[in-house]
């Protein structure tokens, strides 16, 4: 992905989506060049049948999008501001997964 948030899919990864990647690519398509994606991941969140065809909708499940409403917004905000960045999944989970993150020594 490119425009602002080139590391989207890796961030959708790093928060449960097995295949973010592929789920990134699929809103991609749904937004203008440079757009925030942001908004259309939140909705995408509320209803995937909606905004995904069925293989990705299926990587959406009911406790994802539960704990989507849940989520705090610090952690919200560090999902963006990863996704800002051109990481792999491994990287993103690195940052974003908290045990994960202590393991790395990452304060």
């Amino acid at each position: 992905m490119r425009g602002p948030c080139p590391g989207l899919g890796a961030a959708l990864s790093a928060f449960g989506v097995e295949y973010g990647t592929f789920v990134a690519r699929e809103l991609e398509l749904k937004l203008e060049d440079n757009e925030d994606p942001w908004p259309l991941v939140d909705k995408m969140f509320q209803n995937p049948r909606k905004h995904l065809s069925p293989g990705c909708a299926s990587q959406v499940g009911q406790e994802l999008q539960d704990t989507w409403k849940r989520l705090p917004g610090d952690r919200r905000a560090l999902l963006k501001l990863i996704s800002r960045f051109q990481v792999t999944p491994d990287q993103a989970r690195s940052l974003y997964v908290e045990e994960e993150r202590e393991e790395a020594g990452i304060a």
